[in-house]
C-alpha cells in the first residue's frame, strides 16, 4: 500500500513540476507572438492602410487577447506568467500603437523592435534553463517521498 501511495505521489509531483514549467513556455510563446505582431504591424504601417483592429485580428493568442482588451479599455485581463514590469511594457506598447502619423509610428516601432527581440531572447533562454529543471525537481521530490514511504 505504501508503494502505491509513493508511486502516486511521484507521479503527481512530476505533473506539478511540469505544469509549473509551462509558464516559461507560455512566456516564450507570448514574446514570439509579440515580436511577430510588431514586425507585421511595422510592415503594415509602412505599406498598407489597414486599421489597427484589422491587423490585430490576424493574431489569435494571449498577445492578441491582451491587446484587444487593452484597446477596449478592459483592465481585468492579466497574464500570470508576466511580471508587473513586463505587463507595463506591453501596455505602454499597446497604448502607443495606432496613435500619431505614419512616420512617428514607424520610428516608434523600429526603436522598440530591439527591446522586444531582447525580451524574446531572454524568455527563450529562461525556458531552456528552467523548463526541464522544474520537471526534474518535481520528479526528485516525488522520488524522495517514495523512498520515505518505503
Amino acid at each position: 500500500m505504501n508503494l502505491f501511495f509513493g508511486v502516486l505521489l511521484l507521479f503527481i509531483s512530476t505533473i506539478v513540476g511540469y505544469y509549473l514549467s509551462l509558464k516559461f513556455v507560455k512566456k516564450r510563446a507570448f514574446y514570439e507572438n509579440f515580436s511577430s505582431f510588431n514586425k507585421t504591424f511595422t510592415s503594415e504601417v509602412g505599406f498598407s492602410q489597414k486599421t489597427l483592429k484589422d491587423i490585430i485580428s490576424k493574431f489569435d493568442n494571449d498577445f492578441y487577447n491582451f491587446l484587444k482588451n487593452n484597446i477596449n479599455g478592459s483592465k481585468d485581463f492579466s497574464l500570470k506568467y508576466l511580471s508587473e514590469e513586463e505587463i507595463t511594457f506591453v501596455k505602454t506598447y499597446a497604448n502607443s500603437i495606432g496613435v500619431g502619423d505614419k512616420h512617428s509610428q514607424l520610428e516608434f516601432l523600429k526603436s522598440i523592435t530591439t527591446e522586444i527581440d531582447n525580451r524574446l531572447k531572454v524568455s527563450i533562454e529562461n525556458e531552456k534553463k528552467y523548463k526541464n529543471l522544474y520537471v526534474k525537481l518535481g520528479f526528485l521530490i516525488g522520488l524522495i517521498c517514495l523512498i520515505i514511504f518505503l
